[in-house]
């Protein structure tokens, strides 16, 4: 019983950590390293960590253009809701809510995937890291992508700010 209560300690205390790591860096605008929090042979978390470090640069591609001079990052709490979590051997699913704080005018980065997550982790060298984070985003999208689509990404990204600068 002990042994699952710790168990469950660390797999909260990673993906809190996760999280943490992904919102500090946004809001920072340095990228913070979250690969040793992921299991990188899983193509979808090499994109996570590529896709982290896009969104901290197009942030700040904006702000260097002062196009949102008026428009600061602050970090505002957090709120991680633990619904589940069913721990099977060297495997656990953890079942979250992402929430804002829910006060008006707190801004957070739309990539942190706001609502509910489904999180698979295994148990690697005796340490938990995350195998998948599956949610859906904003536009109704699994978050289950693909490297090569950040390539993509930049492409759209660089259409988009184009138009807005014309």
């Amino acid at each position: 019983y002990y042994n699952y209560i710790l168990q469950e300690r660390n797999i909260k205390q990673v993906i809190k950590q996760y999280f943490d790591l992904k919102y500090s860096s946004y809001v920072e605008g340095e990228y913070k390293d979250i690969s040793h929090l992921l299991d990188m042979t899983v193509e979808g978390n090499q994109y996570e960590v590529e896709f982290l470090k896009y969104e901290i640069d197009a942030k700040y591609e904006i702000d260097a253009m002062n196009y949102q001079k008026d428009y600061s990052f602050e970090k505002y709490p957090l709120n991680i809701y633990f619904n589940k979590i069913d721990i099977n051997g060297n495997k656990a699913e953890v079942y979250i809510n992402v929430e804002d704080d829910g006060v008006k005018g707190h801004i957070y980065p739309v990539f942190l995937g706001w609502g509910q997550h489904e999180i698979i982790m295994i148990k690697k060298e005796g340490k938990w890291i995350i195998q998948n984070d599956l949610y859906t985003d904003l536009l109704g999208h699994k978050s289950n992508k693909k490297l090569k689509d950040v390539e993509e990404l930049r492409r759209d990204y660089k259409k988009r700010l184009d138009k807005f600068i014309e």
